[in-house]
């Protein structure tokens, strides 16, 4: 019988290659393609990537002007009406910073979340009496649905 540390590793493994094979054709170009989803313009995933690296730009300064990004000119802390992410752009920082490619880094965090957010449902399924092999099996069907029509720039 193995243990609980094993059962969570397996299942962590497990949803990692879920989350790679939703995403694909993007794990084989994560240093070179942003993912589109479902929309045909890059608007949305290139305005996340100029987000987080605003955040990985502004940890290197200590966030000394972090909330007066340069969107809706003349507006000052005009961040605070976007998405700010901070959490994402402390992991997406620690990654950029190692690599040097801002959209690996990008495409490394997409497939954290997606993993992590398995990982949650999984947590939540078992707490509520769900076995192991079908908790980790629902876990990935949000994301199924959300990704199912996956494209990249």
């Amino acid at each position: 019988m193995r243990s609980a540390a094993g059962r969570w590793l397996s299942a962590t493994v497990l949803l990692a290659l879920i989350a790679v094979t939703l995403t694909w054709p993007l794990s084989a170009r994560l240093a070179t393609q942003l993912p589109l989803g479902t929309e045909d313009s890059a608007t949305v995933p290139l305005f996340n990537l100029w987000t987080l690296r605003w955040n990985a730009e502004q940890l290197l300064v200590s966030y000394a002007r972090y909330w007066d990004a340069p969107i809706f000119y003349p507006t000052a802390g005009a961040f605070a009406f976007s998405e700010p992410q901070p959490l994402t752009g402390l992991f997406f920082t620690l990654l950029w910073r190692l690599g040097g490619n801002d959209v690996l880094a990008y495409n490394l965090v997409l497939l954290f979340a997606l993993t992590v957010n398995g990982i949650a449902a999984t947590w939540m399924l078992r707490q509520l009496g769900v076995t192991p092999a079908p908790a980790c099996s629902a876990a990935r069907s949000p994301s199924a649905c959300l990704l199912s029509r996956m494209n990249s720039v």
